[in-house]
């Protein structure tokens, strides 16, 4: 069953768009491209402090989106897969995540060593390859990550 309702999967796939035939830039995440995924983050539920406690509000996927881009766009696809990904998918996923926050990862450019973790969970949830995945994320992450949410959220 799909985790993403249908307006969510429109949200994505509109900010998707933008991104990839409009205007909208992937660094920093245009305010446009925010505006329509900040919904997407709280349908889900999707955390915004890191210790995902509370409840998110779309103010609190503004501010999680403009501060940590890749991290947060890490938890949408952790969450929008839950029904597709494994155990120890997840996991990777959330240690990928614990990297860019408390680790000594860097936002932007998205860093090599969580690319690294994030291409096998990639490859096995048959969204791309990991040498797809890498280049892909190296060149437009966000809609990169965005496009797996969808892919993962729609199944």
């Amino acid at each position: 069953m799909a985790t993403l309702s249908a307006l969510a999967q429109t949200q994505l796939q509109s900010a998707i768009d933008l991104l990839v035939k409009g205007s909208a830039y992937e660094t920093p995440i245009s305010e446009d491209v925010v505006q329509r995924i900040a919904p997407v983050f709280q349908e889900l539920n999707v955390p915004t402090t890191p210790n995902g406690g509370g409840t998110t509000t779309i103010g609190g996927a503004y501010e999680v989106l403009r501060n940590n881009p890749k991290t947060a766009l890490i938890a949408l696809v952790a969450v929008a897969g839950t029904s597709v990904f494994t155990a120890a998918e997840i996991n990777e996923l959330e240690d990928a995540a614990m990297l860019m926050l408390a680790g000594t990862a860097y936002e932007t450019p998205f860093a090599e060593d969580v690319i690294q973790r994030l291409a096998p969970v990639a490859e096995s949830s048959n969204f791309l390859t990991r040498g797809g995945f890498y280049e892909a994320a190296k060149l437009n992450p966000v809609s990169t990550m965005l496009k797996w949410a969808l892919q993962v959220g729609s199944v």
